[in-house]
């Protein structure tokens, strides 16, 4: 479905930043309500972080369980990052030429 002018996204969440890859988004709730990271959008290479590999997409913000105090979320075309209030990033998704940083090809939260 596309949609040719804005609508408004009610989730019941304060969002304090949002970032979008190609076919996911993920944002980051308000450090007053944890600085919880949700995602939604396509699952491909587990991008969305949400730990079922056979979950192919989901169309409302669901929580990335493991995680809080989260200050800013980036997003890649099959991977997504999050930095930590205290400095620690998070990575997950596909690591094509070492994009979450891993020294690894794994697909997985680190």
């Amino acid at each position: 479905m596309t949609h040719n002018v804005p609508k408004v996204c009610s989730f019941n969440i304060c969002i304090a930043q949002v970032a979008c890859g190609d076919d996911h988004t993920v944002f980051v709730s308000s450090p007053n309500d944890g600085g919880f990271v949700y995602s939604m959008g396509s699952n491909v290479d587990c991008k969305l972080g949400l730990g079922d590999s056979e979950l192919r997409s989901t169309n409302v913000p669901t929580l990335v369980n493991g995680i809080c105090n989260i200050v800013k979320v980036g997003a890649g075309n099959a991977h997504t990052v999050a930095l930590g209030a205290d400095g620690v990033a998070y990575s997950w998704g596909q690591s094509f030429y070492g994009a979450l940083g891993l020294n690894s090809g794994a697909t997985a939260l680190h």
